[in-house]
């Protein structure tokens, strides 16, 4: 069994978070694993500007999966939108290790970190045409809203005509 620990991204695993995502969504080490949009979707998820600008933002952190002998697992971007609502994007787990509840594990966090702060939704944005995806998120809760919109890079698509699927998870009032 894996063995691995949580914690808060550092501006030190900027380099990190943008080959374990990259790894878990683009390119050929992505089709090792499940979560590939390889085939759908070109060019690389993020690039390191990209994430060193999140870590740098306000109310945006990565929380990420390590341990001594693998180094970063995982990772999982969360930000604050509004009162009561947590966007979280960039759940990756690098494909050698999809299979060993680090994305369960990321996903509890998201959901532990939205008690803390009151939070009484938490949303992701999802490619339609991922079935598996949406049901591995409807298996933990969550429901498509009916709220859509077109994907943001449409030269990177490689099927035309993919659309963003928003699915929420509510919470319930704040205790």
């Amino acid at each position: 069994m894996l063995t691995f620990k949580t914690r808060r991204a550092a501006g030190s695993d900027a380099k990190d978070l943008c080959a374990v995502i990259n790894s878990a969504y683009r390119g050929e080490p992505s089709k090792e694993g499940w979560t590939s949009e390889a085939d759908l979707v070109g060019g690389l998820r993020i690039d390191l500007a990209g994430v060193s600008e999140l870590l740098g933002l306000e109310k945006n952190h990565f929380i990420v999966a390590v341990n001594d002998a693998d180094g970063l697992l995982g990772s999982v971007h969360v930000i604050e939108e509004a009162a009561g609502v947590l966007y979280f994007g960039l759940l990756a787990v690098n494909p050698k290790f999809q299979t060993a509840g680090i994305g369960k594990r990321l996903l509890a966090e998201v959901e532990k970190l939205a008690q803390v702060q009151g939070a009484r939704k938490i949303r992701i944005m999802v490619l339609n045409v991922r079935d598996e995806l949406i049901s591995y998120y409807e298996r933990r809760g969550f429901r498509l809203s009916g709220q859509e919109e077109k994907f943001p890079f449409e030269e990177l698509l490689k099927v035309k005509g993919l659309k963003l699927v928003e699915m929420v998870k509510d919470l319930g009032p704040v205790t």
